[in-house]
């Protein structure tokens, strides 16, 4: 409400509608603002907004989905992660007494197994300390200028991911630069501002 009290401000002091929104960049980027400095130029705003509408619908519409998709694996991997601590953690245990009361040599793997229960159990507070530590360090990373590069050429060349990533930005680049042409915005502006829609380094070095 206080964003479109300072815009329609804006509007009654005389600046432009496109002016206006790129007063907050947060809520209305680059692609935004000049489809609708292109309307205002062609005198078709009201054609652009509309248009502006379906795209952002469609656009939060293919997110739902692609959230959805990765919902279900994100959800089995932790149910995995929790089974695998109860393991280690209660069941791997009371099956080592047995083995210590019989008192046999023991295949490697299943030393290995009560090793790392045993690793488990005892340092499990390290452990998670490590893994949160490693989350956070690789999220810097990946957003980092030298590391967004590697580990988005990394993601493009994964089995079955790689190849939905590649679908996804290809379909919002076509979608985005259809949009902005059908508006009037000039080709060579428009593939400036498309090309940074991909969400993936590689592309957008490939689409500059």
């Amino acid at each position: 409400g206080d964003i479109v009290s300072q815009i329609k401000r804006s509007v009654n002091e005389g600046h432009s509608l496109a002016e206006s929104l790129g007063e907050h960049p947060k809520e209305f980027d680059e692609f935004y603002v000049s489809m609708v400095r292109s309307g205002e130029a062609a005198g078709n705003l009201d054609d652009v907004l509309f248009s502006l509408t379906d795209f952002l619908e469609r656009s939060q519409r293919i997110r739902s989905k692609v959230k959805s998709a990765m919902t279900y694996p994100i959800v089995m991997i932790l149910i995995t992660m929790v089974i695998i601590g109860i393991l280690m953690t209660n069941v791997v245990p009371n099956v080592v007494s047995v083995f210590e009361d019989t008192d046999t040599a023991l295949p490697w793997y299943t030393a290995f197994l009560i090793a790392s229960s045993n690793f488990f159990v005892n340092w499990w507070v390290w452990l998670l300390v490590g893994v949160v530590g490693g989350i956070i360090l690789f999220q810097r990373w990946k957003k980092s200028d030298s590391g967004k590069p590697k580990w988005d050429a990394f993601v493009l060349h994964l089995p079955l991911v790689g190849d939905l990533v590649r679908k996804i930005a290809i379909s919002r680049f076509s979608g985005t630069l259809g949009v902005m042409l059908g508006s009037g915005v000039p080709i060579l502006k428009a593939l400036d501002i498309v090309k940074a829609t991909t969400g993936n380094w590689v592309l957008e070095d490939a689409a500059g």
